[in-house]
């Protein structure tokens, strides 16, 4: 049975970039503007309780499975309260991560609730994503962006300035993972379209009435480079789940998108 973590947070604390945490027992979870953005319990790390985290974790299990790479290594743009490098972290012990979060305060405590000063593998920064990517020749085989501001990503990590920033630091194995927000407000069309202007298969993996725009949600954005998964048994994995999604591929993502640009600026 697993060790339940001491709760080190205050059971609801602001900190002063406005990032409310609140903390229960062993759970974690992270809310701004009012929207829950993680959540994670420390003494479940391997359950993973948002679907589009979910559905990067599959991902993420039939690319290693295609690569056969013994020591990954991965990039998270957004931290959050850590569930999916944490998440990882379990299920992959040699692998090799880097998170990086704007908040200094929500990093603290995150950092000292899951113990990650005892976790060398898994190294939590405060910063910028792309300052932090741009001043490091590090390669990766996975790169994460789920960096949001209330319910908007930071402009800079939706241009194409950023994602050919992406696609230089990923090694001959890899894939960029993106969390995009869906809804009639939000420019989801145009950052697929920048994703797939960079990299040649880009597939997205979604909940259908997301797609289609009957309700709001979550797109997971895949842009590839190497060898692919096997998309088929990607699609009959994604159809399994217990909130069944389907996987995108690049012509169909190219059809949905109906001539929306890249965001170059």
């Amino acid at each position: 049975m697993a060790k339940v973590q001491k709760r080190t947070a205050l059971p609801h604390s602001v900190t002063r970039m406005g990032t409310e945490i609140s903390s229960t027992g062993s759970s974690l979870r992270v809310s701004a503007s009012g929207i829950e953005q993680s959540v994670i319990d420390l003494s479940r790390p391997k359950t993973i309780e948002f679907e589009y985290l979910q559905h990067m974790d599959v991902l993420l299990d039939m690319a290693h499975e295609a690569w056969s790479i013994p020591h990954l290594r991965a990039f998270h743009g957004g931290a959050g309260a850590c569930a999916l490098p944490l998440a990882w972290e379990a299920k992959h012990p040699a692998m090799s991560q880097v998170a990086v979060e704007v908040d200094p305060e929500l990093v603290e405590v995150v950092g000292g609730a899951a113990g990650l000063k005892r976790k060398p593998r898994l190294k939590l920064r405060v910063g910028d994503a792309e300052q932090v990517l741009a001043g490091s020749g590090a390669k990766y085989n996975v790169i994460v962006r789920d960096a949001f501001v209330g319910s908007r990503t930071p402009r800079h990590l939706t241009t194409s300035k950023w994602t050919n920033l992406v696609a230089s630091r990923l090694l001959d194995e890899g894939v960029y993972l993106v969390n995009v927000g869906r809804d009639r407000t939000a420019p989801s069309k145009e950052e697929v379209a920048t994703v797939l202007d960079i990299f040649a298969v880009t597939t997205v993996v979604t909940d259908p009435k997301v797609w289609r725009g009957d309700r709001s949600g979550n797109l997971v954005v895949a842009g590839w480079v190497g060898l692919l998964p096997d998309f088929d048994e990607l699609d009959r994995v994604l159809r399994r789940l217990p909130l069944p999604a389907r996987l995108y591929r690049t012509d169909e993502v190219r059809r949905w998108l109906g001539g929306a640009q890249p965001i170059d600026h």
